[in-house]
């Protein structure tokens, strides 16, 4: 019933046209009907080599829905869950056409059909973390020495500063970096292991030797205690001292001033030495004094020699 149907509709065509077809057009090959949405239809067909376009039709219309010189086309604004039948045929630059090809489709139901997704990986932007350094106090202390007490340091000595750094909830003693730890510009010497308050938690003790405290002056009242952890954090704890024979100013402070004075130096206004001013001065008098002697000279020879003239005159007469 389809077959006669499609022939009757062909035959139609042709005699509504009033146009003979010719076997000297390739009939469109493989034409196929897919569903892009619920309600739109894309063909696509084989091309004729001896054709200029192609011309569709869809159902039983004797209008064409569009002419196309490409094996594609597109038709949109359907009906869902609807049967469509639709032809193609080919035409050459003598307006002779082919014979048609057809294909039958039905709608979706309203759902959306999604092509394969062809999207392309985001591109990662990620800005690197900032690194930061954490600085965390610890409880640490000198020992032997009274509470509240500071530690008398002589810098010249060969005295043992023993420092006790207690393992907390916030800090394992494992994690410091031993050769890391430093006391006044010194570092440590020994590191000993041992549960210093019987907490059963393991503590560590930094042997440090005086003499090489060399960061210490005179008027330092706290010493820090500075060491590095696994994480990179860093531990500190400032610790009272008295110091003796260290430095008599801190090394910050010299250079300050060092700073200060060729500051000022180079803020200060150039003043002239008095020396090369007064010998030029010497030297322009003694330059006017001999220009005004040479002047007076001239006058008594002037005067000189007039003198001379009129005499001679006088004898003449």
């Amino acid at each position: 019933m389809k077959n006669i149907l499609r022939i009757a509709f062909t035959l139609s065509m042709f005699l509504f046209a009033g146009q003979i077809v010719s076997a000297q057009v390739t009939t469109p090959a493989n034409l196929i009907a897919t569903s892009t949405a619920a309600t739109t239809v894309h063909l696509n067909w084989a091309t004729s080599t001896d054709a200029v376009g192609y011309q569709v039709f869809r159902n039983a219309t004797t209008t064409a829905l569009g002419t196309v010189s490409s094996g594609v086309y597109d038709d949109s604004g359907l009906s869902t869950s609807t049967k469509y039948t639709y032809f193609v045929r080919a035409y050459n630059a003598s307006s002779t056409y082919s014979d048609f090809a057809s294909t039958e489709i039905t709608t979706p139901s309203g759902a959306t059909i999604v092509s394969p997704a062809t999207t392309t990986p985001p591109v990662a932007t990620t800005t690197p973390p900032v690194a930061t350094t954490t600085v965390q106090t610890v409880n640490a202390y000198i020992m032997n020495v009274g509470k509240n007490k500071s530690k008398a340091i002589n810098v010249k000595s060969n005295e043992i500063i023993k420092i006790v750094v207690l393992a907390s909830a916030d800090l394992n003693a494992n994690d410091i970096i031993e050769i890391s730890a430093t006391f006044g510009g010194a570092r440590t010497i020994f590191v000993q292991k041992r549960d210093v308050n019987r907490d059963g938690k393991m503590d560590k003790i930094f042997y440090f030797r005086a003499k090489a405290m060399i960061d210490l002056a005179n008027t330092d009242k706290t010493a820090v205690f500075r060491a590095k952890l696994k994480n990179s954090s860093i531990i500190i704890k400032e610790l009272a001292v008295s110091v003796k024979n260290g430095l008599k100013k801190k090394k910050v402070e010299v250079k300050q001033k060092i700073q200060d004075k060729k500051q000022i130096k180079a803020a200060a206004p150039i003043k002239l030495q008095a020396g090369p001013v007064k010998k030029v001065e010497k030297v322009e008098a003694k330059q006017a004094e001999k220009k005004k002697e040479a002047e007076k000279n001239e006058t008594k020879k002037s005067m000189k020699n007039g003198k001379q003239g009129n005499g001679n005159n006088g004898k003449k007469k």
